[in-house]
């Protein structure tokens, strides 16, 4: 494992309706006023010292009817919005690329959509994968950081005795990697007892009490094993980030990080409910050990 490794958020973007299609509208879009901001808090100024670095890349996917993204002017607008974002953030307009790909043909049918975008982000040479939603926020500073080193250095399952002395320096911005309490062997890809890049590393959704599938990250491993296909399954609108849980889990390969915290369903970050103060792993009984109860999937003939 060597380089930098490139995580790219895959994002189907939805322009609502309350959002006018013009200029001044743009600045109510959630991908503007709650993801992006958020993201930039969380990934924090660039900084060139740091032993646990990671580039990014944002790919939005949207309808070809989307009065925002399908209208020249307006996706520039909105490109330049989010420029200026980066840049308020410390970060060169250029250092996190961001890709518009118009989705023919699958309007509705989000699980084609994921795929589509990942498959495209995969041939692009991501190594990461964040599926993400516009109005979700992040909370934790460092949290796709930590997600993508957790699975770039293969320390799975969590059971394992050194994996879990390593998970307990990991949360947060990582500022712990490198300690000596660390075992050697974990700092060390290359003598790593578990594959890197394998399984996904899930996130807390603090949205609702059952959001307990709703994001994660995974690495091109997962698109090798499944020949390409993020999601290869037949259902057409919702459950695939649980779907992919019940795959993993049934390895072990299925971790959740509860002090890597985000929120669905969020407009504004500047009215997100607060976090709570959370700085150490939840004491909360393990729910992943019972097995997750069947989904209802709308399934999509066309898949």
């Amino acid at each position: 494992v060597s380089g930098v490794p490139l995580l790219c958020v895959i994002q189907p973007v939805l322009t609502p309706e309350d959002v006018k299609a013009t200029a001044e509208g743009l600045e109510r879009h959630p991908a503007l006023k709650a993801f992006l901001p958020s993201f930039l808090d969380s990934v924090g100024p660039p900084d060139a010292g740091d032993p646990f670095p990671v580039a990014y890349r944002i790919y939005y996917g949207h309808n070809t009817d989307d009065p925002v993204f399908s209208n020249k002017t307006l996706r520039n607008a909105f490109d330049a919005a989010a420029r200026a974002q980066l840049e308020a953030h410390g970060h060169a307009s250029i250092a996190i690329p961001r890709i518009y790909l118009p989705m023919f043909a699958l309007e509705g049918r989000l699980t084609a959509i994921w795929n589509a975008m990942a498959a495209r982000a995969y041939r692009d040479g991501c190594g990461y994968f964040f599926m993400s939603n516009d109005d979700m926020v992040i909370y934790t500073p460092g949290t796709l950081r930590a997600a993508v080193w957790r699975l770039r250095l293969g320390v799975f399952p969590a059971s394992e005795p050194n994996a879990s002395a390593f998970l307990r320096s990991l949360p947060g911005a990582l500022a712990t990697l490198d300690s000596p309490a660390v075992p050697a062997a974990l700092r060390n890809v290359t003598s790593s007892p578990w594959c890197p890049g394998l399984g996904i590393v899930r996130l807390q959704d603090l949205w609702t009490s059952w959001a307990k599938y709703t994001f994660h990250v995974s690495s091109r491993t997962h698109l090798e094993i499944f020949s390409g296909t993020y999601y290869p399954v037949p259902f057409k609108n919702s459950h695939q980030d649980y779907y992919i849980h019940k795959v993993y889990r049934r390895f072990s390969l299925s971790n959740i990080q509860r002090t890597l915290l985000v929120r669905n369903r969020v407009r504004d970050l500047s009215t997100a409910p607060p976090p709570p103060n959370r700085t150490a792993p939840s004491t909360a009984t393990n729910d992943d050990a019972a097995p997750p109860a069947d989904a209802r999937y709308d399934y999509d003939p066309k898949q």
